[in-house]
């Protein structure tokens, strides 16, 4: 059976030189017809070609041939396979007739590398932010963008199926802290607590997009403010990172002073990073269309269609004939 590539446009490895040289210069119809009937065509479909792009990220990133972000959910999940694959070596050690010496540890998934909170991950930010306002305003890229993250098309996307997509398409937003805040305050409202079957509608897609990306900007700065790494930022640590703070965030008002700043922010002794969200939804104007998103109805559009043997012969008297 001919081998052809999915969504790949690959079609032409029907045509071959080994192909050619093996059929003597003309693949007979019926080879045609059965390399058609095992590929799964995109026929223009956007969603699939994407669709099947996601799947194959998502493939690589979990046998280790991409870059994973180190706060995903799916890497804790790949280091808890390999723990597991590890314990069971060792247990397979001590049986009767094994030696120790001869353990074969599983294929070690790549370390992941922390994240550093520095001035290039805040460009990297501030590379980004004009396309994501750019998308969370567009009804086309929303649906394009819903398609991309509901792979199983139930209409629901839990925290996994969000992370996935994240982690894989953009890692700088794929960390699990600001990410489930965002989750959460999307679907119950800001100040709410995280349940376990939360799943995010295509309603509230907009919504969770904006809190996504400046809940995650916002972590960056509150871990370059929190020095003593105790999840806590004190006077003293907002002082010191204020003029820097102000900075990330793009604030340029010169009078605004730190001390009243903190004590703005600060439910108690110290800020949390929840304070500084509600503090930053509460008090920047984004200038952004923050409210639920409800597609327009898309007028459905029938495509042309041909049978399969008319579709065979175009394919042959094209290949052919600019082959003359």
């Amino acid at each position: 059976m001919v081998a052809v590539s999915v969504y790949g446009a690959d079609l032409m490895d029907v045509f071959s030189p080994e192909m050619l040289e093996e059929y003597e210069g003309t693949v007979p119809k019926d080879v045609v017809t059965s390399a058609l009937n095992n590929i799964q065509m995109s026929y223009g479909d956007l969603k699939k070609i994407r669709k099947a792009e996601m799947e194959r990220n998502y493939i690589n990133m979990m046998s280790g041939r991409m870059k994973q972000d180190s706060h995903s959910l799916m890497n804790s999940t790949a280091l808890g396979s390999r723990k597991m694959s590890l314990v069971q070596a060792r247990m397979l050690a001590k049986e009767p007739g094994r030696r120790r010496s001869t353990i074969v540890e599983a294929p070690r998934m790549p370390k992941p590398k922390k994240p550093e909170y520095d001035d290039d991950m805040m460009d990297e930010f501030g590379r980004l932010e004009d396309g994501i306002q750019a998308v969370a305003q567009s009804d086309d890229d929303l649906m394009l963008l819903w398609g991309d993250i509901d792979l199983n098309h139930n209409g629901d996307v839990d925290l996994n199926e969000m992370s996935t997509y994240m982690t894989v398409r953009y890692p700088v937003l794929g960390n699990v802290t600001p990410m489930t805040l965002a989750f959460t305050r999307s679907i119950t409202g800001d100040g709410a607590v995280k349940t376990v079957d939360m799943v995010l509608k295509k309603h509230m897609l907009r919504k969770f997009l904006i809190r996504l990306f400046y809940f995650s900007k916002l972590w960056c700065a509150f871990k370059r403010m929190d020095t003593h790494r105790d999840m806590e930022v004190e006077e003293n640590e907002f002082a010191a990172g204020f003029t820097r703070f102000k900075s990330d965030l793009g604030i340029d008002d010169e009078e605004m002073d730190a001390q009243e700043t903190f004590d703005e922010i600060a439910k108690t002794k110290f800020m949390t990073y929840s304070d500084l969200c509600d503090w930053y939804l509460g008090t920047v104007s984004l200038n952004l269309e923050d409210s639920d998103w409800y597609p327009p109805i898309a007028v459905a559009v029938v495509p042309l269609e041909v049978d399969l043997p008319i579709f065979v012969d175009m394919l042959l008297h094209c290949h052919y004939v600019t082959r003359a």
